[in-house]
């Protein structure tokens, strides 16, 4: 595993051996559901400035609440594109009902959907691990 980094190649980010993985139960690669881990390091991490712990929510937040999402690929449903330099956006959680009259794929109670805050019309669906 590498971290400490938001590149996806870092030689000065930290390494460490996995030794085992836990993969959610519910995991589907072909409808991309569900597509979190759990991964257990051979040895522990040396915490830094580019590497502290979180904290995990017990739920998830209702609409209205904002929050910052992250990750290394698309951020679009028309165009995919996958980038080596991690991407973080700010976003607001929409009520699945608002969501719905939009796109009728928000069926599943593994989506949540998210908008910049303030802008209704660049919604996206997001799955999420729990449930």
């Amino acid at each position: 595993m590498q971290m400490g980094s938001d590149l996806l190649v870092d030689p000065n980010a930290q390494r460490i051996r996995a030794t085992q993985t836990f993969v959610q139960p519910q995991f589907d690669a072909v409808r991309q559901v569900h597509d979190i881990m759990l991964v257990k390091l051979s040895s522990p991490a040396t915490l830094s400035s580019t590497l502290r712990t979180i904290n995990v929510p017990s739920r998830c937040k209702p609409a209205g609440n904002s929050y910052t999402a992250s990750g290394w690929g698309s951020s679009t449903t028309h165009v995919v594109r996958n980038t080596s330099q991690l991407m973080c956006t700010k976003a607001s959680i929409l009520p699945i009902k608002e969501c719905r009259e939009v796109s009728s794929n928000m069926q599943k109670r593994s989506m949540l959907c998210a908008a910049p805050p303030n802008r209704r019309s660049s919604m996206v669906k997001v799955t999420r691990g729990a449930h």
